[in-house]
C-alpha cells in the first residue's frame, strides 16, 4: 500500500523564497529611500540651495544673488564626483562620503575663475568646509564650521 508522506518542510519552503525575495529586494535599493527617508546613494540627484542654516538658532540666510536659477545648485554624478555653481563660476567636485558615518569631505574642486558676485566666496567657503551631512526626504543638510552650520539644500526633480 502506497502511503503519502507530506514533506514538513514545503511550507517552509514557500517562506524561506518569499523571505530571500524581499531581502534581494531591499538589497538592490540603488538611489532608493530606506525605511527613514534618507537616500542610500546621491548619484542622480540635483539639488537647490535654500539657505545657510544657524544650527543653535534655526535662523536661515539666502544667498545672493537670489533670483538665479543655476546658482547654488549641486547635481552628483557619482558617489565621488558632483556639479555645482557658485554666484559667478562652475566647478567639478571630487568628494568622499561615507553613508555609514555620514562624513562628507571635498577632495578636490576645479572651475572657473571669475570674479565672484554676491554670497559665492561664502559658499565656496562652507563647500571646502564640509563634514558632515544628514539628508531626509527632499532635504539635504551639508554641515560644515564644526556643524554649528549647514548649507540647507531641496531636491530638484531630474
Amino acid at each position: 500500500m502506497n502511503k503519502l508522506i507530506k514533506n514538513p518542510f514545503s511550507a517552509q519552503k514557500g517562506t524561506v523564497i518569499a523571505l530571500c525575495i524581499v531581502l534581494f529586494s531591499w538589497s538592490c535599493k540603488s538611489k532608493m529611500e530606506n525605511e527613514v527617508g534618507q537616500l542610500s546613494s546621491f548619484e542622480g540627484t540635483k539639488w537647490k540651495l535654500a539657505g545657510i542654516v544657524d544650527e543653535q538658532t534655526g535662523d536661515i540666510k539666502a544667498l545672493e544673488p537670489k533670483n538665479c536659477e543655476k546658482c547654488y545648485t549641486i547635481e552628483f554624478e557619482t558617489d565621488s564626483t558632483f556639479s555645482t555653481y557658485s554666484a559667478s563660476n562652475g566647478f567639478a567636485v571630487k568628494y568622499e562620503i561615507n553613508f555609514e558615518t555620514n562624513d562628507i569631505r571635498i577632495v578636490e574642486l576645479f572651475g572657473t575663475e571669475k570674479g565672484e558676485i554676491g554670497d559665492g566666496d561664502l559658499y565656496l567657503e562652507a563647500l571646502w568646509d564640509l563634514e558632515n551631512f544628514s539628508q531626509k526626504n527632499n532635504e539635504l543638510r551639508l554641515y560644515y564650521n564644526g556643524n554649528k552650520n549647514y548649507l540647507s539644500f531641496k531636491s530638484l526633480k531630474k
